[in-house]
């Protein structure tokens, strides 16, 4: 049940990546939509988004890197990791009684529950930092704000 959680928030936090690199193209090149020409090296060119259509549909991890770009969002790319999400979201991931750790093919060794709690935790906490910026952001875009006469 952990794991499905972890897996859940995982994925959902990926979805809410988007308003950073909106906010960010807005900043740099005026326009949400323009990735201008520095994209993270480990994206492939035929991969590289041009507009947050093209950035919603990318993997995960090509997501993660664009996001890691941005400055003071460093740190999503430590607590969404990708290849240790893959790890406990993989299907031989399981509880071993006898050690105590959560193991699974991909990490034969794996890691203590208390660590995989942590790692839980630290998707949520990333979660919930995405969904205060979409709170700012709806806020800060109601027409209500206005310009002050």
């Amino acid at each position: 049940m952990v794991r499905d959680l972890y897996q859940h928030g995982f994925e959902l936090a990926c979805k809410c990546l988007w308003p950073l690199i909106a906010a960010q193209n807005t900043v740099k090149r005026g326009s949400p939509d323009d990735f201008g020409a520095v994209h993270p090296d480990r994206v492939p060119e035929k991969k590289r988004p041009r507009n947050l259509d093209k950035f919603d549909k990318l993997p995960n991890a090509f997501k993660i890197a664009y996001v890691a770009q941005v400055p003071g969002w460093e740190p999503f790319e430590s607590l969404l990791n990708n290849r240790r999400r893959n790890t406990i979201g993989h299907a031989t991931a399981h509880h071993d009684l006898q050690t105590g750790r959560v193991v699974s093919d991909e990490s034969p060794s794996g890691m203590t529950y208390l660590e995989f709690l942590g790692e839980v935790l630290g998707v949520f906490e990333g979660l919930s930092t995405l969904v205060q910026v979409l709170r700012a952001s709806r806020v800060a875009s109601s027409p209500d704000f206005g310009p002050f006469e």
